[in-house]
């Protein structure tokens, strides 16, 4: 009796071993795809804003270039234009003509060496005194005729805030003699800063490198006002520091050192190789991580609901079995001890087994349903929010939804295949009378005969076939089977041929399925006859059922199913029928 005791013990506790270690390792590989889909989406946005640094760079170089050539140009003729009589006027008319040229500017000026406006386009201003002015002291102090001086974000009379940027003009002893200066606007760098934003998340912003924030897109502080270089924990000031031409910072602090909720930040220094400047411009994108990564919370939500379903139902039926062998063994000891009550004891047991069969087939019937009434909720629910435009509208909520839709139609189908064959018993498929496979086989191609058409292809009959003694609709579902499994893996290169045939072993009836398409591997015939295997990418439809089923049908009947080589390559399916069942 104790060996008995021991075993009881022992058995259940290795399969909640392993009915454990097979959850923690689903929820392991669960929760390392999701680590990998963070950790993906991560790099491809701290790429994606690294990208978008380049190309306000790219734009920049080329302004600051342009903007550099210009104010040369201007210098280079300020001696030759103002010794003419009419100098003052032919000035103006070139500022005017440089102005039209580079339709981003605000302004172009020139001053004398005593800070005193002598030409301006638009014409303003004319002989007032600006020598206290920021731009004029910098450049002044600066001297250096080779270098553009990058003055910081200047409140112009429009109440906005201009970037002016100037250069020295020196006279024939190389002594200081005025400057040229040109006036940058907010129209061409909104445009510029807002072309980058493809996320309504998004912010840039151009800063000069003392800290004064140039422009902003969308504006939320006021552009100028703004010191960043204030701050000695701003992720500005971090950049800076660090020396480097870009960097990447991720936090809950804005660049301005602000707690403006988690972001994902990109700066890049712009200095063009081309162009000396005193000053550096400093570019930075970024975007709100909790926007980032809302689809990737919404992956977590339902594969995690998805997965405690699997646990909640696994662990209840594994439960319930083990309930129903503690009941089974309690008999067998009774049994061992009560040898004289034999013919009793082994009728209670029979009873005991049919209870429990039937226990855990209206177990497994309720489990298929406890997951089917999630997936078609998921289903609904996904087309409702599919249906709302604001949604739709966002690429990622409309790329999350799909995938949500896909998914759930795909287990409703996985769970509608596995209650089919919950569903196959004896009962249900041997027939009391004959049925001619062959106006079956014919029924079934006339009610597939779209994808036939579809696919081009040609089926072979090598009549007449038998009669067979099988309910007609498990046979007609065994060929919907195959053909289904030979349309849907036809070989890319080649028209579809199928050819079928069957002979006679003693009271059997052996068909032959044969088809030219892909064909199955030989190590792998045995594994596709299996539950839910599939040898082919999920791309393809499918839920790997189709043979589990057939070749479950086959085998209620006594029958065997194997796979052949087919025709060119392709696949032949074996199968016997009874010819006459034996009652």
């Amino acid at each position: 009796m104790k060996p008995i005791h021991a075993m009881a013990s022992f058995v259940p506790s290795r399969l909640w071993q392993a009915l454990v270690g097979i959850l923690l390792i689903l929820g392991g590989w669960i929760g390392w795809n999701l680590h990998a889909d963070y950790v993906a989406t991560d790099l491809q946005e701290r790429t994606g804003l690294t990208k978008q640094t380049r190309i306000v760079d790219e734009n920049l170089e080329y302004q600051l270039i342009a903007t550099h050539h210009a104010l040369n140009a201007i210098r280079a003729e300020l001696p030759k234009l103002l010794a003419q009589q009419d100098g003052l006027t032919l000035l103006k008319q070139r500022l005017q003509i440089m102005r039209d040229a580079m339709p981003t500017t605000r302004a172009i000026t020139v001053f004398d060496a005593q800070g005193t406006l002598i030409a301006r386009s638009p014409d303003q201003f004319a002989g007032q005194n600006f020598s206290k002015r920021d731009y004029f002291q910098i450049a002044r102090q600066g001297g250096n005729a080779a270098t553009l001086y990058v003055a910081q974000p200047f409140l112009a009379a429009t109440k906005e805030y201009v970037l002016n940027m100037s250069k020295v003009v020196l006279n024939e002893n190389g002594s200081f003699d005025g400057i040229v200066l040109v006036s940058l606007g907010p129209e061409y760098f909104s445009t510029l800063l807002r072309s980058v934003l493809y996320a309504p998340d998004m912010r840039s912003e151009l800063i000069h490198a003392s800290g004064k924030m140039v422009f902003q897109a969308p504006e939320q502080n006021k552009a100028g006002a703004t010191d960043l270089g204030a701050k000695p924990d701003a992720f500005f000031t971090q950049h800076m520091a660090s020396g480097q031409p870009s960097g990447v910072f991720e936090g809950i602090k804005d660049s301005s050192g602000a707690d403006r909720g988690d972001r994902l930040m990109v700066f890049r220094t712009i200095q063009p190789a081309a162009v000396s400047m005193d000053q550096p411009l400093v570019f930075v994108v970024s975007r709100d991580i909790s926007a980032l990564f809302a689809s990737w919370r919404t992956d977590i939500l339902v594969q995690g609901s998805l997965y405690m379903l699997l646990v909640l139902a696994s662990t209840l039926g594994m439960y319930s079995w083990q309930r129903r062998r503690r009941e089974y063994e309690r008999l067998v000891t009774e049994q061992e001890a009560q040898r004289q009550q034999v013919a009793e004891i082994l009728y209670k047991q029979a009873e005991a087994l049919t209870l429990s069969n039937a226990e855990l087939t209206r177990l497994g019937e309720a489990m298929a349903h406890h997951f089917q009434e999630p997936a078609r909720r998921l289903v609904s629910f996904t087309q409702r929010l599919l249906a709302k435009s604001d949604l739709v509208k966002d690429e990622d909520s409309h790329l999350s939804l799909n995938f949500i839709n896909t998914e759930s139609r795909r287990l409703s189908l996985l769970v509608g295949e596995a209650q089919r064959y919950l569903a196959l018993d004896h009962g249900n498929i041997s027939s009391g009378k004959g049925v001619d496979s062959g106006v079956v086989l014919r029924q079934c191609i006339a009610t597939t005969a779209a994808a036939i058409t579809d696919a081009s292809a040609d089926i072979v009959l090598h009549e007449p076939l038998p009669t067979v003694q099988l309910n007609e609709k498990p046979l007609r579902e065994l060929f919907a089977i195959l053909l289904d499994n030979a349309l849907r893996y036809r070989h890319a290169q080649r028209r579809l041929h199928i050819e079928v045939s069957a002979s006679t072993q003693g009271q059997r009836a052996v068909f032959r399925f044969a088809d030219n398409g892909s064909g199955v591997a030989p190590e792998y015939r045995s594994q596709v006859l299996q539950l839910f295997t599939r040898l082919v990418p999920s791309s393809i439809p499918g839920t790997g059922m189709g043979l589990a089923l057939a070749n479950k049908i086959i085998h209620i009947v006594g029958g065997h199913l194997h796979i052949e080589d087919g025709l060119d390559g392709g696949a032949c399916i074996v199968f016997d029928l009874p010819l006459e069942m034996k009652v």
